[in-house]
């Protein structure tokens, strides 16, 4: 597969996932939490679909495509294993829907990091709310929903909080 290849597959298998998760949050009122703010395309797509929502955003910094920007008060920035922590300390049970896409390619050091933060992301999680991720996440409270590209290298996994 040629890297156009990859990187369409890779965006439509997110896309995909987004946009069912996005279907499913419509009657849960909450924050919607982007953890890895990046070029801002994902952001965008949230940004776009869910614009009664508050959208947060997490990364060390803002490198948006222009256009692509949270306002300055829906950005926060820093290490997220400290941010995202603090923040879902002062909004336990507020998120209809969270996105994390950090993953590097050091996929086993990208699953440690996923292990620290999971339990500030359950705690900012409301009932039936989803979560999207670029690395699978385990805990109790999660049902992992039908996957979309499983034969792909680029996987993607759909959760929603049980309780």
């Amino acid at each position: 597969m040629s890297r156009l290849e990859d990187l369409i597959h890779r965006f439509t298998v997110q896309k995909s996932h987004l946009d069912r998760a996005i279907a499913l949050c419509k009657d849960i009122e909450g924050l919607v939490i982007e953890v890895g703010l990046g070029s801002g395309r994902s952001f965008d797509h949230l940004r776009e679909k869910l614009n009664n929502n508050p959208i947060f955003t997490f990364d060390y910094r803002v490198e948006t495509h222009p256009g692509c920007a949270p306002r300055e008060e829906q950005c926060i920035l820093g290490d997220i294993e400290e941010t995202l922590p603090k923040f879902s300390n002062s909004r336990s049970g507020q998120a209809a829907l969270i996105h994390m896409d950090i993953g590097t390619k050091k996929y086993d050091e990208d699953i440690v990091l996923y292990q620290k933060l999971t339990p500030a992301i359950i705690k900012l999680m409301a009932p039936k709310a989803l979560l999207v991720s670029d690395r699978p996440i385990s805990d109790q409270s999660l049902k992992e929903l039908e996957p979309f590209g499983a034969n792909h290298p680029w996987k993607y996994f759909s959760y929603q909080k049980n309780f």
